[in-house]
């Protein structure tokens, strides 16, 4: 059967149509491979947390340290105020946390306790003078304080109690100082001349 020309022109124009639309598809990006690697941008380091500084590193153990012995001379003048005459004869820090004066006045000797940082007084006891601590009193002429000082120079260490004694024959300030290894030391000052003596 014979196809007029007009049918034969229409089917030529729609198979040149879908030639054109199956040229047009092969434009289409390629498709993504999945087994392909992928690639992300790595994040920037954070910034490291600012260190301390060794000078301004926080304490450990706040409230903790050496004793302080200026709290002590404090403790010993205000118990010479306290007691009218009154010579001391022994210095004393307790662990409890307060400093106990000993002191001479007349035939009476004193017990005074006060806070640590030597500003008040806690407590008073008195009882009859001890005559040895009298008689050692009458030979001294450098004050606790200086000999403390002095045996402070001499061993390093915490302070601990001072009081008079007798060592070799001679009146003797004997001071006990704790030492940072954990050890105790006595230094041994004249009571006259404020020459170390002895150390054990």
């Amino acid at each position: 059967m014979m196809i007029s020309k007009k049918w034969a022109g229409l089917v030529a124009g729609v198979g040149a149509l879908a030639l054109l639309s199956g040229c047009a598809g092969t434009d289409d990006p390629t498709p993504t491979d999945p087994e392909a690697p992928v690639t992300t941008e790595a994040a920037p380091p954070a910034d490291p947390a600012p260190s301390e500084e060794p000078g301004n590193a926080p304490d450990q153990n706040p409230g903790a340290g050496a004793v302080d012995i200026e709290a002590g001379f404090a403790a010993v003048e205000l118990a010479t105020t306290e007691i009218t005459g009154g010579q001391v004869i022994a210095l004393d820090w307790d662990d409890d946390g307060h400093w106990t004066v000993d002191l001479i006045s007349g035939d009476t000797e004193h017990e005074v306790k006060t806070n640590a940082e030597g500003t008040e007084i806690l407590e008073q006891e008195q009882d009859s003078v001890d005559r040895e601590d009298a008689e050692r009193l009458t030979e001294v002429q450098v004050s606790l304080e200086d000999a403390v000082r002095t045996a402070m120079g001499e061993a390093e260490g915490d302070f601990d109690a001072v009081d008079l004694d007798t060592q070799g024959g001679a009146v003797v300030w004997e001071v006990e100082i704790d030492t940072p290894d954990g050890n105790d030391v006595s230094v041994y000052v004249d009571v006259a001349t404020g020459e170390v003596l002895n150390r054990g």
